[in-house]
């Protein structure tokens, strides 16, 4: 399958922080990569560029290109083509058969694009991707075409007739060779409009619809765009995650907003656990002033970032660091936070009973780390290895005031899950000596 990779339509509202608008990069890849990506596993073979005279980009898409085993054609298009938006014509001598017209500001997910090349065609015919959910993003754009049609594949059985689908197109079309005649036609007197090339489709009957409701595809112009797109490839990417079942289902929209922003840092990539574990031990040590509010402060900081260590786990997770805590990260904080509200009981009240607590903490702590200790029931699991709940229950022993009752509230659940884990273990010894 041939397919024709336009940049040369309107970029213009494309936003970039630097360098050029194609290699902007979407959830930490480039724009380029992307659509080179879904090519190749929809079954593209043959690639043709279009881009104007002396483009900067042709060595970044040749190279890009490269790595999916592509060698592209480039096609230069004067400036008369590109102001009428008659680009395509340039690749006419090229395409004798069905091919795809994929603009440079569309991306769309791969399930949508192996659909698409899938589809037969015959050269009479365009086929166009319509999004048909009342909950596009981008519903009031005036750039995303409304359409109406009344597909062959869509016949109600029970009325014996067409069925009508209204919805937005897309913007990437597999085109037979039909649409060289409509554009030279349509194209005469003003520049090319694709949505009038849709409607002298649909009048001919030559339009093939495939509908989706799809969420994983998005259009790209402007900054909200990036975002909407982003969002979406987050929510993949979390649904992929090895994170605690507890947390994703608490958590799920909080992950989703954060992880494009994050991945992006190179730095989170690089020393995230390094970075987020300072960042603990700084705002607990901050505790130790005694003052109440402070405390309170401190601890809604240490409870927040707690709660996101899962996903700057997920995404540091090739570190050296990252690998280490990857089971004993909280057992850690249950230490830190068991020790540092010990200092503050023994600052203000003097030794006492409640030094019991913190060593029978620290003992079955130390004593599982040493021998761990997997929780055989699914629930109690969940709860043990909650970040969300180890936050949440900070918060809470918080609100209790007295630094004694912080600490034995909070206690509560190093010392849940050290009986839990000891019960087991006692079993498990009971059965290997019988």
């Amino acid at each position: 399958m041939k397919c024709v990779f336009d940049t040369t339509i309107n970029l213009k509202q494309l936003v970039a922080t630097s360098g050029e608008k194609l290699m902007l990069p979407v959830n930490g890849k480039p724009m380029l990569e992307q659509h080179f990506a879904s090519m190749s596993k929809a079954g593209v073979t043959s690639l043709f560029v279009l881009l104007e005279h002396d483009s900067s980009m042709r060595a970044a898409i040749a190279r890009e290109a490269l790595k999916f085993g592509y060698n592209p054609t480039f096609l230069e298009v004067d400036d008369k083509k590109i102001a009428t938006r008659t680009s395509l014509l340039q690749a006419e001598p090229y395409l004798k058969e069905a091919f795809i017209y994929w603009p440079a500001n569309r991306l769309i997910a791969d399930d949508l694009a192996i659909e698409m090349v899938e589809k037969p065609i015959s050269n009479h015919q365009v086929l166009s991707l319509v999004y048909s959910k009342h909950t596009h993003p981008h519903c009031t754009k005036s750039n995303v075409f409304k359409v109406s049609y009344q597909p062959q594949e869509q016949v109600r059985a029970a009325e014996g007739t067409q069925g009508q689908v209204t919805g937005f197109d897309i913007g990437i079309y597999k085109c037979g060779t039909i649409i060289f005649r409509l554009i030279e036609k349509v194209a005469q007197k003003r520049p090319l409009s694709w949505n009038r090339v849709q409607s002298a489709l649909t009048r001919a009957g030559r339009s093939i619809v495939v509908v989706t409701d799809s969420e994983h595809w998005a259009v790209i112009e402007t900054a909200k765009d990036i975002e909407v797109l982003e969002g979406l490839l987050a929510s993949r990417t979390l649904d992929q995650a090895n994170i605690n079942a507890l947390d994703k289902s608490v958590l799920y929209n909080f992950y989703c907003a954060i992880l494009p922003g994050l991945m992006k840092v190179s730095l989170m990539r690089e020393q995230g656990a390094m970075l987020w574990i300072l960042l603990i031990l700084l705002c607990s040590l901050l505790m130790l002033m005694g003052n109440w509010l402070v405390i309170l402060a401190s601890s809604a900081a240490v409870a927040a970032l707690i709660s996101t260590y899962p996903v700057v786990d997920f995404i540091a997770n090739k570190q050296p660091l990252t690998k280490r805590l990857k089971h004993i990260a909280l057992p850690v904080y249950r230490i830190n936070i068991v020790a540092l509200l010990s200092v503050i009981s023994a600052y203000q009240f003097g030794l006492g009973i409640w030094v019991l607590v913190p060593l029978i903490i620290f003992a079955a702590e130390g004593f599982f780390l040493m021998n761990p200790e997997p929780i055989n029931d699914e629930k109690a699991e969940k709860i043990s290895n909650s970040f969300f709940v180890h936050g949440a229950w900070l918060l809470l022993s918080i609100f209790f005031f007295i630094p004694t009752l912080m600490l034995t509230v909070f206690a509560v659940l190093p010392f849940s899950i050290a009986l839990t884990k000891g019960l087991q273990f006692y079993k498990r010894v009971q059965r290997d000596k019988q």
